[in-house]
């Protein structure tokens, strides 16, 4: 234990070492020459928030632009800084010895490491004639032999890879790092065999949320399915724009609703999506940044005429896509948008639409044995009795029986018809409700418990070759009766006589056993709609429906 201590604290020593080796001097140069690095070496997506955020800061105290913490590190070459000093016929020393930074005279640009968001704020906050932005110059890497390095007028040693990640993800004067990035950075060290940065990445989250990353791994290495939905999650991570949304803390709620092939699915729509935004070329993959995710995630230009003139009119003044990497490819990739026919998916639409999939999920895990094993798709396959036969509920009073060729079609067909009754009606089987309309009148609650619901489900999986299955409400008739007799009369003011009261109680069961169906109607669904509700808010597009959404889509 003591050897590891000290040979970690030696690594740190040697770190800070080479970077101070590494460092030259601390200069003014104009914002626009500084440039950032790739997308997938800036462990940090760029996102107008912070941009804003800043802003806000600089409006308040200023800039602070000389402040040693608000520095931007810039790698530069050897050749360039000695360009620089004889334009401005200074030395290195020169530079270094004075009381404030000098405005060097670069004919090119440099590479940032970090504080592309503190040079994007100043950028839009200070007048034209005063962008400048203080940056510590660090040199690049260079092999010298002995005699070179005695000829070069500031032989200071270059900055390794190493040191330069360490400078990257410094907790630096911009914003922490978000969980997406975490999660992203950590997964590329663990698949590419590094541990040691793997443990890095994952210091910076909390307590809580290193435990939910562990559930994954640990449900991952004896899951099959869970094992899948991870490597899913992998395959994301080229689409850097992707991961800013992702919020571990949801993983905990996500994992225990035991549906890993569904969310499988979802992830796999994710990637078949930009793959196929981005014409399949996975060089282009890191290009895609947060903000073009933020815009286009939830729209649908295929259906839609005003996503399609908002996208298109985006692309044109290249405020999506708007790396130069695309110059070549936005007309292709308008099209490719236009051709497809379902709403974009993402990892927030992800994270949203589970909060849908949660009440349906407690719905089918409610009728199946108390511990059962596995995920909830693998407990319906094993409950099922594998007869051919199954029923098509066509409408709510409606059944058609039906026959397939296998027993894994009958087993698809009978396990998605029950999801479909889950969502059609969750709010009066859980009483979790949609989501209120804005503005909007408050109506009276509709969305008590229904114990008859529960009989429909459970009839309904009886005709769709389901059997030892849990009835949490064996007799819905009776405690409805039992219900409304306890509120019409309160036991606490009324003296109820239970022999006569089951008496009753079969009287009124008979009544309704004896009350027939209403004759189901065939309705067309809208299929289009004007309503504002369908606007760009991302929230009306993922997530639990709001009422007038259910509503409208009730059959």
């Amino acid at each position: 234990m003591e050897q590891r201590f000290m040979a970690d604290n030696s690594d740190e020593v040697d770190l800070e070492l080479v970077k101070s080796q590494a460092f030259c001097c601390s200069v003014k140069l104009w914002i626009r020459q500084f440039r950032p690095e790739g997308p997938m070496t800036n462990p940090r997506q760029f996102d107008p928030k912070n941009v804003s955020r800043l802003l806000q800061i600089f409006k308040l105290e200023g800039c602070l632009r000389l402040t040693s913490e608000h520095h931007v590190p810039v790698i530069i070459r050897r050749q360039q800084l000695d360009d620089a000093l004889r334009a401005d016929r200074k030395s290195i020393e020169d530079l270094r010895s004075a009381q404030e930074p000098f405005l060097l005279s670069l004919c090119t640009n440099v590479t940032y490491l970090h504080g592309g968001h503190r040079l994007e704020a100043g950028n839009n906050f200070l007048n034209p004639d005063d962008r400048w932005w203080v940056a510590d110059l660090y040199l690049e890497e260079r092999k010298h032999s002995r005699l070179q390095l005695a000829q070069v007028s500031h032989p200071s040693l270059g900055v390794n890879e190493q040191t330069k990640r360490a400078i990257r993800e410094a907790y630096s004067n911009t914003s922490n790092f978000c969980d997406g990035d975490i999660f992203r950075h950590a997964r590329q060290c663990s698949l590419a065999g590094d541990s040691i940065h793997e443990q890095s990445w994952l210091a910076r989250l909390s307590e809580s949320k290193r435990r939910d990353l562990l559930q994954l791994q640990r449900l991952a290495a004896r899951d099959q399915q869970m094992q899948k939905l991870r490597d899913m999650l992998d395959s994301l991570v080229p689409f850097t724009g992707l991961w800013p949304a992702l919020r571990i803390g949801t993983f905990h709620r996500v994992l225990t609703l035991r549906c890993p092939e569904e969310l499988t699915q979802y992830l796999e729509r994710v990637r078949a999506t930009w793959d196929y935004i981005l014409g399949g070329k996975a060089t282009m993959f890191r290009y895609l940044d947060s903000h073009t995710v933020t815009i286009i995630e939830g729209k649908n230009v295929y259906y839609s005429s005003d996503d399609f003139r908002r996208i298109k009119d985006l692309l044109l003044h290249r405020e999506i896509f708007s790396s130069e990497a695309f110059n070549e490819q936005r007309s292709s990739i308008l099209s490719r948008l236009q051709s497809v026919k379902h709403i974009i998916p993402s990892l927030h639409t992800f994270l949203e639409d589970t909060k849908y999939l949660e009440p349906c999920a407690k719905i089918m895990k409610s009728i199946l044995p108390v511990r059962f094993k596995g995920s909830i798709r693998q407990a319906f396959t094993h409950q099922h009795n594998g007869c051919l036969d199954w029923s098509e509920q066509c409408s709510e009073n409606t059944q058609i029986p039906r026959s397939s060729n296998s027993g894994f079609q009958a087993r698809w067909h009978s396990y998605r018809q029950l999801w479909l009754f889950a969502w059609r009606h969750f709010p009066v089987m859980t009483g979790q409700a949609p989501r209120k309309d804005a503005r909007k009148a408050q109506q009276e609650n509709g969305n008590e418990l229904q114990c008859g619901w529960w009989h429909e489900f459970l009839s309904l999986a009886s005709a769709c070759g389901y059997g030892s299955l849990r009835n949490m409400y064996p007799d819905a008739d009776e405690m409805t009766v039992r219900e409304f007799l306890r509120n019409a009369r309160p036991p606490q003011f009324y003296r109820l006589d239970e022999d006569h009261l089951k008496d009753k109680i079969r009287d009124v069961r008979a009544v309704l056993a004896n009350i027939q169906r209403r004759p189901s109607e065939n309705v067309t669904p809208q299929l289009s709609s004007n309503y504002q509700s369908c606007g760009p808010d991302i929230a009306f597009r993922c997530g639990r429906p709001f009422e007038r959404s259910f509503k409208d889509d009730a059959p």
